[in-house]
């Protein structure tokens, strides 16, 4: 286990975070990287944590939005991984909205190191109409997805199977639960393949 655990235990360094301002300068394209992005409050933040073994690394909110720059973090001094603004902003106004979802696509476009983008999915809503607007999204950039189920732990399991019955056609899904770190470990895996670790 100790070894599958590598490089997620090892040093995280937060090297930058893009939020207000003009130019979206984007930090040097130093390891492999994957991205993580969803719908406000779908738990991005705490599925960010758990890969990584912390608590507050990925700042947590009840409040959605609360997410409003790209943070680059380096992992064990093998990848880079990024906490991207949610989407959905519901609280948000819409310029503030316009100019993060223009950050982000530019980041898509730019980011030549871009292995993964994983896009989170509440088990319990399934595919929305914004989930499916990002992974057309991506697909027109060329950037691979892969579509992580969130808080498996508060569906049914008849919810999660048709869930994941239905997402077929996108590819299988990662299912993962909070409460008992329930594939943790398989999306740890993903990340390894997708960066060559």
């Amino acid at each position: 286990m100790a070894k599958k655990s590598k490089p997620f235990k090892g040093d995280v360094v937060h090297i930058k975070a893009i939020g207000k301002g003009g130019n979206v300068d984007l930090p040097p394209e130093k390891y492999p990287e994957v991205a993580f992005i969803g719908r406000s409050n779908v738990g991005k933040s705490s599925l960010i944590n758990a890969l990584l073994g912390r608590k507050n690394l990925a700042k947590t909110s009840s409040k959605p939005g609360a997410t409003r720059s790209l943070h680059f973090f380096e992992v064990g001094n093998k990848f880079t991984l990024v906490d991207l603004p949610g989407y959905g902003y519901a609280t948000l106004g819409r310029k503030t909205a316009e100019n993060l979802s223009k950050r982000v696509q530019f980041y898509f476009q730019e980011r030549c190191t871009l292995k993964c983008v994983y896009v989170l999915v509440d088990t319990r809503r399934g595919l929305m109409e914004s989930d499916e607007e990002m992974l057309d999204a991506l697909a027109a950039f060329g950037v691979p997805s892969r579509i992580i189920l969130t808080k498996g732990d508060k569906a049914k399991y008849e919810e999660r199977d048709k869930v994941i019955a239905d997402l077929a056609d996108r590819g299988a899904p990662i299912p993962t639960a909070m409460a008992t770190d329930f594939g943790i470990e398989d999306v740890r895996e993903h990340m390894r393949e997708v960066c060559g670790l």
